[in-house]
């Protein structure tokens, strides 16, 4: 096969700190020592946003502001120095940008002199000043006082879940269009419990994200609050959530949009599987929690981004303790269903993965029911083989892969099925070798599955 019509590699990765241990700026205890106190501080104060690990690094001793500038330019980013507050800021470099301004006082960035004495702060909040104009949409919609919301202007509703709305939205500081995600307003009984619960579910979605940069994850810009309604400002994404491409298969009388083009949505998921696996694999690992058809969002370019960190836990977090059900029940590993903390880790995730290529594969989650039924087959009953429901195997076809793929191979049923299984100890054991044996069968060089 020729390499176009293999899989994407792997994403770099970008984290600053992974950057300065690699240029051996930094060691990695001092990396982690940061990061958990940067949790810490994100707990004791769930309002406020994260203290970013650069601002903790500096405040330690452990780099120079030089050192962090310079790391930044492997991210594209560099650091300016706002002369009234004298604080440190992190710009985007960005070819239409002509100036920066501090969004404190408003006064202009300028260049950052190392040897110059300033607050150890390092902030990611700026004004941009654009070549390029406002949109005229943007300039109509602002004239109405009730699209303005701080720094944003609204430009329409784009989704909502259960606790929270989605706006399209201009960040008139950043210059560019955003995803701003907002608290929902809370009905009924109990509302200021369930406000907290709310905010504080954003929270931990935008706490989490923002320290995971990676393209297949989607990007956090800002985490605040405008008087006393909580947000997140995100990469703006065009295109739509698998689950909605599912749907709309469909609606087309089609059972997945797999059978249509299977290598492109093999490739999906792969992507995916390396976002999943580099937030596994962080000097503070982090778990999904929540892998399903509508937290996968594929791009206009065919790009996955994981979204929805809202449930994600970190494993030093796990206390072992039984905890309430949380997650969508259709795609919940079983010591998920169970509510058993202690044995939740990365194969969890790892049986998310699965559950998603078994819809893919069958147009149909792995259970189905009512919560109860599906929680109860999740922690007791193997799945349906997607073959089985489908009708369709794979070993006749021997020649074009594609065709080849459309027949679901024995291999891509074994691995869905394997993710699937009730001890974890028998899945793939990470996110990256479930993503490189889906590349081995996309690539037509996985091993026979005996008695298939």
């Amino acid at each position: 096969m020729s390499e176009s019509k293999s899989l994407p590699p792997a994403p770099e990765r970008t984290d600053l700190g992974e950057i300065l241990i690699r240029r051996g700026w930094l060691q990695r205890p001092q990396l982690e020592e940061c990061l958990k106190l940067q949790r810490i501080v994100s707990t004791a104060r769930p309002g406020e946003a994260a203290p970013r690990i650069g601002e903790l690094l500096v405040q330690k001793g452990y780099v120079t502001p030089d050192l962090i500038s310079q790391a930044l330019k492997e991210q594209s980013r560099k650091t300016l120095l706002c002369p009234r507050c004298n604080i440190l800021v992190n710009v985007d470099i960005r070819p239409d940008v002509v100036g920066y301004k501090c969004a404190r006082c408003k006064s202009p960035l300028v260049e950052n002199n190392a040897s110059d004495a300033h607050e150890p702060c390092l902030e990611s909040s700026v004004i941009v000043t654009s070549t390029l104009p406002v949109p005229s949409e943007v300039r109509a919609a602002e004239e109405d006082t009730t699209n303005r919301f701080g720094k944003y202007v609204l430009m329409g509703e784009i989704g909502r879940g259960g606790t929270s709305i989605v706006y399209r939205a201009w960040d008139s500081f950043l210059h560019q269009y955003v995803a701003l995600k907002r608290v929902k307003p809370v009905l009924g009984t109990n509302k200021a419990e369930e406000r907290r619960n709310r905010i504080q579910s954003l929270m931990t979605e935008a706490h989490n994200a923002i320290r995971l940069r990676h393209p297949n994850i989607v990007a956090v810009y800002d985490i605040a609050r405008t008087e006393d309604d909580f947000y997140m400002s995100m990469e703006l994404l065009e295109g739509a959530t698998l689950g909605q491409h599912m749907r709309l298969c469909r609606e087309r009388g089609g059972k997945s949009p797999y059978h249509e083009d299977p290598r492109k949505w093999l490739s999906v998921l792969y992507q995916a599987a390396h976002a999943i696996h580099y937030a596994h694999t962080r000097p503070v690992p982090v778990l999904h929690l929540d892998i399903k058809p509508a937290n996968i969002f594929v791009t206009l370019e065919d790009r996955a981004c994981v979204l929805d960190f809202g449930l994600a836990r970190q494993l030093s977090a796990l206390d072992g303790q039984p905890q309430a059900v949380a997650g969508t029940p259709s795609y919940m590993a079983p010591e998920q269903a169970r509510g058993d903390s202690h044995k939740l880790d990365p194969r969890t995730d790892v049986y998310g993965l699965g559950a998603v290529l078994y819809e893919l594969l069958s147009g149909r989650a792995p259970f189905m029911g009512d919560l109860h039924e599906v929680l109860r087959k999740a922690i007791e009953e193997r799945p349906v083989p997607p073959s089985q429901l489908d009708g369709r195997r794979g070993r006749q076809v021997l020649g074009d892969t594609t065709l080849r793929l459309k027949f679901i191979p024995p291999e891509l049923e074994a691995l869905c099925l394997r993710c699937l299984e009730k001890d974890p100890s028998r899945r793939p054991t990470t996110a990256l070798e479930f993503a490189k044996e889906l590349a081995s069968i996309v690539k037509g060089t996985a091993k026979p599955i005996q008695g298939i």
